[in-house]
């Protein structure tokens, strides 16, 4: 059999049913009521839904799946569904390419990790008194054509043994999460991998909600069951790009040394996001790029959005950090009207 999702039209709000008004013979409509155990699974401390249950969290958030034998019938099944809810107030959308709404995000709720260091030497004070105080405000959302094969598997659960068969790495993560969401024993659970083109750790987490969704689909319906992403699914749930916001405040002198620089970035995780520690850690590092800073004030925050969760690439969000940094020093460059070259010479980390 095949199976497809059934994906929310909206991007909040409160699920009343899902239903088909004639579904075929042989064609099988899944939702969070079908599954046989946890219903919400905990992937790195984050509360990770298998289907949307009662909530909506994002546009694009798996509903269920339509799964049947012709792939051809189950797109057109899929438009006939009915989902009836009431729609709430989405999440605040995060404006990550205006920084001035900065001190409105700290202190809501959609603050998923935060982290600030400082050093002894009070930079803010540094920069108050600094003979050139430079500022910029800075951001990125790289999307990098990425040709690894879509997300997907094979699903066989018989004489009660699930066998799966995907290009997936996180083999005890999925093992353990494909336990607790079919309610049986780590054992009967075998994972096969199949040849891939190249590994692609961005979408590492999100494969073990695919494969628990594909193990579902196969226990319900007795048969082996194929889910494969479309192309225009990997690009918009399986490898979203990350949108970063840098606001720079450098103290220097006139030979272009830095006094001290004081660093804000923000990053929109998505609605959640099992990596936030990870990320919050290689913001804050990535932060001075290749610079010595004697006095600095360097503080992060990863964000909720009602936006899919982003696909993490570490050294991806890594550049867009450097990027910032440079683009920084280019500007000190202009306003001391010396050559970036020599800006970045008189404050190089090399000892």
């Amino acid at each position: 059999l095949y199976a497809v999702y059934i994906r929310s039209s909206v991007s909040s709000g409160c699920i009343k049913s899902v239903t088909h008004p004639n579904l075929p013979e042989g064609y099988f409509l899944i939702t969070a009521q079908d599954i046989p155990g946890e219903k919400t699974v905990e992937i790195l401390k984050a509360e990770v839904p298998i289907f949307a249950q009662d909530k909506i969290c994002y546009k694009g958030e798996p509903i269920g799946l339509i799964v049947g034998p012709d792939k051809k019938i189950l797109e057109k099944l899929k438009e006939e569904v009915i989902i009836l809810f009431k729609k709430e107030d989405s999440i605040e959308n995060v404006d990550t390419k205006n920084t001035e709404n900065e001190s409105d995000l700290f202190f809501s709720d959609n603050i998923l990790a935060h982290k600030e260091f400082s050093s002894e030497e009070d930079a803010e004070n540094i920069f108050s008194e600094a003979e050139y105080q430079v500022e910029g405000n800075y951001s990125t959302l790289i999307e990098p054509l990425i040709c690894s094969e879509p997300l997907g598997g094979i699903a066989i659960y018989k004489h009660n043994v699930l066998t799966l068969y995907s290009s997936v790495q996180w083999f005890r993560q999925i093992r353990q999460t494909v336990s607790k969401v079919l309610d049986i024993e780590p054992n009967k659970i075998e994972i096969k991998k199949t040849l891939s083109a190249a590994g692609n750790m961005a979408n590492i987490w999100y494969s073990v909600i695919v494969m628990a969704q594909l193990a579902i689909a196969a226990k319900i319906c007795g048969k082996p069951v194929k889910l494969v992403f479309s192309r225009e699914e990997q690009i918009l749930y399986a490898e979203r790009g990350v949108p970063v916001a840098v606001s720079h405040r450098t103290a220097v002198d006139k030979e272009g040394r830095i006094k001290a620089m004081i660093i804000s970035i923000i990053l929109d995780a998505g609605f959640y996001n099992p990596f936030v520690q990870e990320i919050i850690d290689r913001l804050i590092i990535s932060a001075p790029g290749i610079y010595k800073l004697d006095s600095y004030k360097i503080e992060a925050y990863v964000i909720r959005s009602d936006s899919p969760p982003a696909a993490i690439n570490l050294s991806r969000i890594d550049s867009q950090i450097f990027f910032a940094i440079e683009n920084q020093i280019y500007k000190i460059s202009k306003k001391l009207e010396l050559l970036p070259t020599e800006v970045r010479l008189q404050n190089l980390n090399i000892g």
